[in-house]
């Protein structure tokens, strides 16, 4: 049963949701509230003088989307979200087995009558949850600020802005426990992921600035590209990239509990 795991988990880090979830919750809300509505449209009109590669950079894929509020959220806070939440989610992923391994703790916690891919399940379950709170405060995030600010930004784009930020960052967290299964040092999983999501975010950025075919592949290698916040802003939630992404993490799960079944801990 994980029951015990998750729950244990839950008590143990739900302090986590709160920092990360009122961090991004209280940005969302002082951006909100500070921004009228002429103010993002002049914020809009002097970006359209930046440079494609400059504003591709920052991720501004579409300056017109900064002449309305749910434009202005996504490209102000969507945009760089899933970067915020990748460490989250590498620090969440470092804590479900390779923390422990590191501090020589995991062989007395793996002497538990509990199967090793319980523990490893019940564990990123809880992680899940948490995540899940995240994202709830920061929904609570975008209802304050659209209550006590002046930008009325649409209810149903802000649940689905913080609905598309799940899968990338679930992606990220399983990815970390897959890798921490298969390499013993803690520093070398923060590297390897660091480097995965950094890249990601690269070759989405060059496959917008160089229009050709070479761009347009790589670009189909990042994760971000599936991401899409201007698409979720723009036209919803595209449940096709929604549950590729899913499915990537279910994948990179699937991954971790086949690799930490068969593994030799480190003592």
């Amino acid at each position: 049963m994980i029951g015990p795991v998750v729950f244990r988990t839950l008590t143990t880090h739900w302090r986590q949701m709160l920092y990360w979830g009122l961090g991004l919750a209280l940005l969302v809300l002082y951006m909100l509230s500070a921004i009228s509505p002429e103010a993002i449209k002049g914020f809009a009109g002097m970006l359209k003088n930046f440079p494609p590669a400059i504003a591709q950079l920052i991720g501004i894929s579409d300056p017109e989307l900064l002449t309305t509020p749910d434009g202005f959220l996504s490209l102000g806070f969507a945009a760089y979200a899933p970067l915020v939440l990748a460490i989250f989610a590498i620090s969440a992923g470092l804590n479900v087995t390779a923390n422990e391994e590191e501090e020589k703790l995991l062989d007395v916690v793996l002497s538990w009558p509990l199967p090793r891919w319980q523990l490893l399940l019940g564990r990123i379950v809880g992680w899940t949850i948490i995540t899940l709170g995240i994202v709830g405060l920061v929904f609570a995030g975008m209802l304050a600020g659209r209550f006590l600010g002046s930008a009325q930004i649409s209810l149903r784009r802000s649940l689905e802005t913080c609905i598309n930020l799940l899968p990338s960052t679930l992606l990220i967290l399983t990815l970390t426990v897959m890798v921490a299964a298969t390499v013993r040092r803690r520093w070398m999983v923060t590297t390897i992921v660091g480097t995965f999501v950094a890249l990601s975010y690269f070759l989405k950025y060059l496959s917008e600035v160089f229009v050709n075919d070479v761009s347009r592949v790589a670009g189909k290698l990042s994760y971000f590209t599936y991401y899409d916040n201007a698409g979720v802003s723009l036209h919803g939630l595209n449940m096709t990239n929604w549950l590729l992404l899913t499915g990537i993490a279910g994948v990179f799960l699937l991954g971790a509990l086949w690799s930490f079944q068969r593994r030799d801990v480190g003592l």
